[in-house]
């Protein structure tokens, strides 16, 4: 049960979720994500985080809606100290090296499920040649809107592959109450507020538009995975989440699991520790999201998946 202060809250925060009607067609701009990032150019939407030693990984990291790409890099140099090369995403709408933030809200307010998925097809593919030159493993850790985006691609091309898959509260199963907020649907160039502390976010408030896209993507997943039992998306894969996300479903997801067979995919309920500095359970992205013991039992769920030790 939530507080109702914390129900109100969240409610506000979701009112411009609803559901879109359309499912967007983009096997074409995956397929051409995945060429286009050649010539060993990383994307200019990419930051790419070297290993402390020799490389024995590759791990690309996407984050979540409206959220700071910067919180993701405790995580990212802990991957570094384990000899794995971080690419690292900034969405469109997100990229914090604009230090005008009136004209980054301007790009989020005009992001559509196409361009994030052509992004993250390109920052695959330049993770992808890394891994190749290094023949070391391809992992990926995305977050929220990062985890369906990374299921979307899955889901849209064969060559998207990887030897294991982290993901973070997908975006993927919602709460019953974000059909309340279908009637905003209509209004693309509204901007709510944001909820999260301002260090989280990467904007002052979220476009209909993004949430729009979010959406979107979220019903084009669906309408993959409901329409062919692909092998795709069922790759090792590991959910961390809360029981209490105030956005995604941890029954959800669950039951999601189990209709499509997903039988290398397992999911994982994390806790926070009470000395966490945020109010949302959807936010787990750094210690101060989660509180030091329960980033510390993150560190460990996500070190024996991907490495075999809780070191």
């Amino acid at each position: 049960m939530f507080a109702p202060g914390r129900l109100i809250l969240t409610l506000l925060w979701l009112f411009s979720l609803a559901f879109s009607a359309a499912v967007v067609v983009a096997e074409e701009n995956a397929a051409t994500g995945l060429h286009k990032a050649a010539e060993g150019k990383a994307p200019d939407f990419v930051t790419v985080l070297p290993a402390s030693k020799a490389v024995k990984g590759v791990v690309l990291m996407v984050h979540g809606l409206n959220n700071n790409p910067s919180r993701f890099l405790p995580l990212a140099k802990k991957l570094n100290s384990r000899q794995q090369v971080v690419v690292l995403v900034k969405l469109e709408g997100h990229d914090m090296s604009v230090k005008n933030a009136s004209w980054r809200l301007s790009r989020f307010r005009k992001v559509t499920p196409e361009i994030w998925a052509r992004q993250f097809s390109e920052s695959y593919a330049y993770a992808r040649q890394i891994a190749n030159h290094h023949n070391a493993p391809l992992f990926a850790i995305t977050y929220s809107l990062g985890g369906l985006l990374t299921v979307n691609g899955m889901l849209s091309s064969d060559e998207i592959t990887f030897n294991k898959v982290v993901l973070l509260a997908p975006a993927i199963s919602l709460r019953w109450y974000s059909t309340l907020l279908w009637p905003l649907t209509f209004f693309p160039s509204l901007t709510l507020p944001g909820f999260s502390p301002d260090e989280y976010r990467a904007n002052s408030g979220t476009p209909m538009a993004a949430y729009n896209a979010l959406f979107s993507l979220r019903d084009q997943v669906h309408a993959r995975v409901n329409s062919k039992l692909t092998p795709g998306i069922n790759q090792a894969s590991l959910i961390l989440m809360t029981e209490t996300d105030e956005l995604v479903s941890y029954s959800g997801i669950q039951d999601w699991i189990q209709q499509n067979r997903l039988d290398r995919w397992s999911i994982v309920a994390v806790t926070k520790s009470p000395d966490n500095q945020t109010s949302f359970d959807h936010l787990m992205v750094d210690e101060a999201a989660m509180g030091k013991q329960g980033w510390q039992r993150l560190w460990r769920e996500i070190s024996v998946f991907l490495f075999n030790t809780g070191s």
